[in-house]
């Protein structure tokens, strides 16, 4: 993934900014599907539950399936060059060093979790710094403030644990364990 290419029966594409990654996975079907290894997961920035829709959308999904709707041509709500702009007004985005020690505190705080046989990497510090700067950023902010890092915490976190054997008899879960931790871990008072 972070090759920014492809490569296809020998042949080497260079791949266009912005480049993304963005997987699905089908939590119902695994036959012939496999987990991927730790050291993937930890290069997806977040993961997002999407859910089910809600009624009155699944009833807008029957009715343009009905019409068929779903034959239009898409059109792109937005261009690569306006992303690349966003990703760089993100970069901009200030974040207090007392906010940066509470991410490395709240990392750090997977890596000791007992519940926990692998913590989050130096990347998910990196990746939580990042999301809580986007997330600033669309909340129309220059400066991060702790509840963006908190919201941050699940998405960008959770994929990356290992629960030990026994917290999985116990019925724990990384957003459980995630909890926890910030639970437990000072927010600093800016």
């Amino acid at each position: 993934m972070g090759e920014r290419q492809v490569t296809v029966d020998d042949k080497t594409y260079e791949l266009e900014e912005p480049f993304m990654v963005i997987a699905t996975q089908n939590p119902v079907e695994y036959l012939g599907t496999y987990h991927l290894p730790e050291a993937e997961m930890d290069r997806f920035l977040m993961k997002i539950s999407m859910g089910y829709p809600e009624r009155v959308a699944e009833m807008e999904m029957i009715q343009q399936y009905l019409v068929e709707v779903g034959d239009q041509k898409l059109q792109p709500i937005i261009d690569g060059k306006t992303i690349i702009k966003m990703q760089e007004e993100v970069k901009k985005v200030n974040i207090h060093e007392e906010l940066m020690a509470y991410i490395i505190s709240l990392v750090d705080g997977t890596r000791k979790h007992p519940a926990l046989t692998l913590g989050a990497s130096p990347r998910a510090t990196l990746a939580l710094v990042r999301a809580s700067q986007a997330k600033a950023y669309l909340e129309g902010r220059n400066y991060v403030v702790p509840d963006d890092v908190i919201k941050m915490v699940e998405p960008v976190l959770a994929h990356r644990l290992v629960l030990t054997a026994q917290a999985k008899m116990d019925k724990h879960t990384a957003v459980k364990i995630l909890g926890e931790i910030v639970g437990k871990t000072k927010v600093p008072i800016l």
